[in-house]
């Protein structure tokens, strides 16, 4: 018969495997994380919708769908990060799972997708401005609830069999530790109570068998977590975090007079990022994680999506009053300054990114690494069509393009060196789907597609 003791050892071992993440991670010790901050407020009438630069599908298209996040992760990948910290918003579940569902697909398709570590605020609890008061159990016990359910979204679309225990492969990991962000959250008296993040971790570990990296905001640096971050505090381009972070800021745009003049950030065509890259890269051996600021921070202008590409001044004749209905479809900057996106195209800043990031990790370039873009942006996928269609693409390559293909239903049609844009002809094509397809290729035989398929309904 076994012994009592043996019992109790077995089960102790049994419990430790039962709590240990299945799924792996591949992001140990002394790798280097890299990504930006990525915020998820967005449906096509929902969320923010004021800003100086347009994304180049238009704000309409920002709909928070699985296919909207999809083409997201995409450029995101394209821009050479390996993480992404994922803005968790308050009453915005749908197109948060919307947003891991894309991730998850491309992953299953063997696409690249990037590490997620979640990104809390005050806009992931339920009131931005009241403060929270962690100084009592009950208080400790509703701000880990939020935390706790993110995990459990996350868990919703990466799980594992048997049991729907949580993936923790595709999380962000420094060390053993998942990395989790913390900005600002307004607290009762300021007051974060010694121990703080042990107690998140402990209430982490019983419930997911894991526990976190805390990247916090100074705000929170006396509560005992691993490190603080300088995110969306101040316009330097470049901030020093501690415990080997660093922090660096696109741009920034106030969106409103309320915001002191000296928050002003000009992209300058995309020198002041480059510029803050290279003083990072110089003393790159001393930094293991990079934070940007951001992907799509769509009103205060940090973003570095494929954007369109316009200048701005104070008479520029863009709407300068208060954010209205205009503001969906134009660009709109209630304070009055100069700036401009640059002329390299829509991608300027996921190229940029590109040959940076590679420069940090390795000291250079191994050639020419940025791949070329290309989008249809007429007409839309899923689309029904007759007649004589428009069909637009945008293209660019920071180096230069090579050649363009446009495809119909697998079979080569036409072959440019300029992006496509005239009208097709739809009376030739049999009703019913079809997909268009181009292919970007640049000088080095790096490419880039996009395809939609449309529905030809010409009555025949």
């Amino acid at each position: 018969m076994m012994s009592t003791a043996i019992r109790a050892s077995l089960l102790l071992l049994v419990l430790a495997l039962c709590q240990t993440p299945l799924g792996g991670q591949t992001s140990g010790a002394g790798d280097r994380l890299i990504g930006p901050v990525v915020f998820n407020w967005f449906n096509a009438t929902q969320g923010q919708f004021q800003t100086v630069w347009l994304p180049l599908e238009g704000r309409r298209a920002w709909d928070g769908s699985v296919k909207f996040w999809r083409k997201q992760e995409k450029d995101i990948m394209a821009a050479g990060f390996n993480m992404i910290l994922f803005e968790v918003p308050f009453s915005w579940e749908q197109e948060q799972r919307n947003h891991l569902t894309a991730i998850k697909e491309r992953r299953n398709e063997s696409m690249p997708v990037p590490r997620i570590a979640p990104f809390f605020a005050a806009e992931s609890f339920e009131s931005y401005s009241e403060p929270k008061d962690i100084s009592t159990a009950e208080g400790k016990d509703a701000f880990y609830g939020k935390i706790r359910d993110w995990f459990l979204l996350y868990r919703g679309v990466f799980s594992l069999e048997p049991g729907g225990r949580i993936d923790t492969s595709q999380l962000a990991f420094v060390g053993d530790k998942v990395l989790i962000c913390l900005w600002w959250v307004p607290l009762k008296d300021d007051y974060v109570p010694s121990g703080f993040f042990d107690y998140l971790n402990d209430r982490l570990y019983s419930d997911f068998g894991f526990r976190g990296y805390w990247s916090v905001h100074d705000y929170f640096g006396r509560g005992g977590a691993d490190e603080t971050n300088a995110l969306f505090n101040g316009p330097a381009p470049v901030k020093i975090g501690s415990n080997r972070s660093a922090s660096l800021l696109v741009g920034f745009w106030p969106p409103g007079p309320e915001y002191p003049p000296d928050t002003f950030l000009a992209r300058d065509s995309g020198r002041s990022y480059s510029d803050a890259w290279d003083r990072l890269i110089a003393v790159r051996g001393s930094t293991d994680r990079v934070y940007v600021e951001s992907w799509n921070e769509y009103t205060e202008g940090s973003g570095m999506y494929a954007a369109q590409p316009v200048s701005h001044s104070p008479t520029d004749g863009h709407w300068a009053g208060a954010p209205d209905a205009r503001c969906w479809s134009e660009p709109c900057h209630p304070v009055p300054e100069t700036d401009s996106w640059g002329a390299a195209g829509p991608w300027s800043y996921i190229d940029i990114t590109r040959d940076k990031v590679e420069r940090f990790l390795h000291g250079g370039s191994a050639g020419d690494l940025v791949p070329p873009h290309i989008m249809i942006a007429q007409p839309t996928d899923g689309q029904v069509v007759s007649g004589s269609i428009r069909f637009k693409t945008y293209a660019s390559d920071n180096v230069g393009l090579k050649r363009l293909e446009f495809l119909l239903d697998g079979r080569l049609l036409d072959v440019s060196l300029v992006p496509f844009d005239y009208l097709l002809k739809t009376v030739f094509l049999v009703d019913g789907t079809h997909v268009l397809k181009v292919v970007a290729y640049d000088q080095s035989g790096n490419s880039d597609s996009d395809s939609v398929a449309v529905v030809v309904d010409n009555g025949r």
